[in-house]
């Protein structure tokens, strides 16, 4: 997964700041029919599997049968549109088919664990590719005009826009990095990077209240671990900005101790939590007119 698709921590007044997105399935997300309909699949996978003839041993199927059931999972909440449309209509077709006493696969378990193996191989290489791809051009000298050129080339994806998006943050080009993070959500409303990309470059162009409604909606959603510390840190940059001094300081101290408690964050993006906490200590410092902090 793309491990730094937002602005990199801020350490000085001139950069942009924020850290990284864990997993570009977690930017997903589904309706209230999801869990439901993977009830019912996997209470269908369980009936036909163990209804069809067992050549192999139980358990061997089982672990098969319940690893399909995990991809087929993965696969819906990944996919969009028809995509995910036709991986739903091709899985229950096989399991219809397979229900019946003449279609009755001797090794159902194998064949339904390739149904979905061979798309979540695919998807995943490309993905990588991707994600490669796109680390390479927020890389360059030229990150805009590179990434703009990608996306002539390839279309518009939320992975390319929301790049962009943040190299038009990192040039101080606020209302152009605004503009395309909010066209980033257009096509994907869910999309975590995005969304807390686009409170980081309000709060950096001076749109404050903007910045202060987005962050509150934000901070009330259940992200993985690593992106709610991003968003935390970004915060406590936003609230140092605006002169928030005591409410800065209380969240500062609890981001400090969540990343000193263990929880699974890359060294990496601790690294540059911590590089970004003593950024926003500076700034405070600045406005108590204290000595300056220590990270921790």
């Amino acid at each position: 997964m793309l491990e730094n698709p937002y602005a990199p921590p801020e350490t000085s007044t001139h950069t942009s700041r924020a850290t990284a997105e864990t997993s570009g399935v977690a930017a997903m997300s589904v309706g209230k029919w999801y869990f439901p309909y993977l009830v019912l699949t996997l209470l269908a996978l369980l009936h036909v599997g163990f209804s069809t003839p067992m050549d192999g041993s139980g358990p061997g199927r089982l672990f098969l049968i319940v690893l399909s059931f995990f991809l087929h999972a993965l696969l819906v909440v990944w996919l969009r549109g028809f995509s995910r449309l036709a991986l739903i209509g091709a899985n229950a077709a096989f399991l219809l088919l397979a229900s019946f006493d003449e279609f009755s696969y001797s090794h159902f378990d194998v064949l339904n664990f390739l149904l979905h193996a061979i798309p979540a191989s695919v998807l995943f290489y490309w993905h990588y590719r991707e994600v490669n791809r796109v680390k390479l051009l927020m890389g360059s000298t030229n990150a805009i005009e590179e990434l703009e050129s990608e996306i002539q080339k390839k279309g518009e994806s939320t992975l390319r826009l929301n790049a962009l998006g943040v190299a038009y943050g990192q040039k101080e080009q606020f209302a152009e990095g605004i503009r395309i993070l909010r066209r980033c959500l257009e096509l994907y409303e869910s999309n975590v990077a995005a969304q807390i990309n686009l409170a980081w470059i309000l709060s950096k162009s001076g749109n404050s209240a903007d910045a202060d409604v987005l962050y509150e909606q934000l901070l009330q959603k259940p992200f993985d671990i690593t992106s709610i510390a991003v968003l935390k840190s970004n915060y406590c940059d936003h609230l140092a900005r605006n002169h928030r001094t005591s409410e800065c300081q209380t969240r500062l101290a609890e981001l400090e101790s969540s990343l000193s408690s263990g929880k699974k964050i890359s060294a990496a993006n601790r690294a540059q939590l911590l590089n970004a906490i003593q950024h926003t200590r500076t700034l405070l410092d600045a406005e108590t007119g204290s000595s300056p902090g220590t990270s921790v």
